[in-house]
């Protein structure tokens, strides 16, 4: 230990230490002297310091700005110095104290493969050498810049027009995944997703198509390529009359058609573009039109009124699949149906 000089007026009598950091529990030597002049110093004596001096309310306001591997932690302000605890809770748990002379503490990692989760709390310390309580802990993840290729892509639910693909999770992947689908002689389309399945629709029957995956890490950059699948659909997509999802009426008149009114519906194969004609004599009313697909799904739905006994209506399905679907008019006159091929 050092010894402090304090300076009194030459008539003081007593002293009292408030404007030193005292430490608390703690043994002091004290001796007065005339000036500078130890010659006519006082006999030392020894002075205990009391109980636990308190250092106020611990810290507040913890917050932890993450930028991948990289963590800015920081409290409130108010002391001289902070005690930092890093808790890291995987991978291989362990707890560490830093003490440092700021309210913020960064925390790096060397290895850019691996996410590591910390709890972090802060103490106040008081010049006094005593310290606050903890403050409330908080959690935060730390992830890597680099992701493996991904593992176990498959092909599932595979129709005409339509299937399922599927992928390993990969934790690192933290910004989701980039699939890519490029039908044969194309140059393909890719989409950002973040589910490791995803039901693929729209497709053309009969086409090969080529699909692979890759993982993005949390700077956005990409993994390697994971193994690459190719699926050819089938040219032919299923008639499901019998399923349940589709209109009773439609069952119905497929078995035995009940109308008074000439229909036509060209071109038939259709890229989605069609006309539906419809004659009966002297007849001025309305129709319903509706169009259903092969699961029964309603995709059009249009009330047109004959004029002198005719009615033409165009339609137009942009954004139709290839396959077959279910054209039901119904005026009441009786119930007319047709079946479209959608062909692109």
């Amino acid at each position: 230990s050092t010894w402090s000089t304090i300076t009194t007026s030459s008539n003081a009598t007593s002293y009292t230490f408030g404007n030193l950091a005292l430490l608390s529990n703690t043994t002091y030597a004290v001796m007065v002297t005339l000036g500078t002049n130890t010659a006519c110093a006082s006999p030392i004596s020894y002075i205990k310091t009391g109980g636990t001096v308190t250092c106020g309310t611990p810290p507040t306001g913890v917050t932890n700005s993450i930028s991948c591997q990289s963590a800015l932690t920081s409290c409130s302000a108010g002391y001289p110095n902070y005690i930092v605890t890093l808790n890291r809770l995987s991978p291989s748990p362990g707890s560490t104290n830093y003490t440092i002379a700021t309210n913020s503490y960064t925390i790096s990692s060397a290895n850019n493969t691996v996410a590591y989760t910390y709890e972090v709390s802060y103490k106040g310390k008081c010049s006094n050498g005593s310290v606050t309580a903890a403050s409330i802990p908080t959690v935060f993840t730390m992830y890597p810049t680099t992701v493996s290729a991904i593992q176990n892509l498959n092909i599932s639910n595979v129709i005409c027009n339509k299937m399922t693909v599927s992928w390993s999770p990969d934790p690192s992947a933290i910004n989701g995944y980039q699939l890519y689908v490029q039908r044969a002689g194309t140059s393909g389309n890719s989409y950002t997703v973040t589910s490791t399945s995803v039901n693929l629709t729209g497709l053309v029957a009969g086409a090969t198509y080529s699909i692979w995956v890759k993982g993005k890490a949390c700077n956005n950059t990409f993994s390697a390529s994971s193994n690459t699948l190719t699926q050819t659909l089938p040219s032919v997509c299923p008639a499901r009359l019998a399923a349940p999802t589709i209109d009773s009426n439609i069952i119905e008149v497929l078995e035995s058609e009940i109308s008074s009114f000439d229909m036509e519906v060209y071109p038939n194969p259709s890229s989605g573009k069609f006309n539906v004609e419809l004659q009966q004599e002297g007849y001025n009313g309305a129709a319903s039109i509706q169009l259903f697909n092969s699961m029964g799904q309603l995709i059009i739905n249009e009330k047109e009124n004959f004029t002198d006994g005719k009615l033409k209506k165009y339609l137009e399905m942009n954004d139709a699949v290839n396959g077959n679907y279910f054209l039901k008019v119904q005026t009441d006159k009786g119930l007319k149906t047709s079946m479209l091929h959608i062909e692109k």
